[in-house]
């Protein structure tokens, strides 16, 4: 993915919440010719103020059979859920189970 970026002349920030990913991808970088400058301690929404100006393209990386997988598809339905109950007048989007339900108030654990 990174060198098609390059090739399209963007300039790209990296971030990881594992201390060992950087590790990893600094050490990919130099066998693809790709000039890089490590950063430690940014996010995400940092991007705008070391600089960027541009609109900023975010690409987040999830890997299969992880608690940060489930995490994410249950962020995705609370974002679905939350989308549909400010559009006024609709259900658009808004198909609870009664199960659904039952686990919107379920006891926290």
């Amino acid at each position: 993915m990174l060198p098609a970026l390059v090739a399209e002349g963007r300039r790209i920030l990296i971030f990881s919440q594992f201390a060992s990913v950087p590790a990893l991808i600094e050490e990919a970088l130099p066998p693809l010719n790709i000039p890089y400058v490590e950063l430690s301690g940014s996010t995400r929404d940092r991007a705008h103020r070391i600089g960027q100006e541009q609109p900023v393209l975010v690409y987040k990386l999830i890997a299969e059979s992880t608690v940060e997988e489930r995490m994410a598809e249950l962020q995705a339905r609370k974002q679905t859920l939350a989308d549909a109950m400010l559009e006024i007048g609709t259900n658009a989007g808004l198909n609870l189970s009664a199960d659904d339900l039952q686990a919107l108030f379920a006891p926290l654990v």
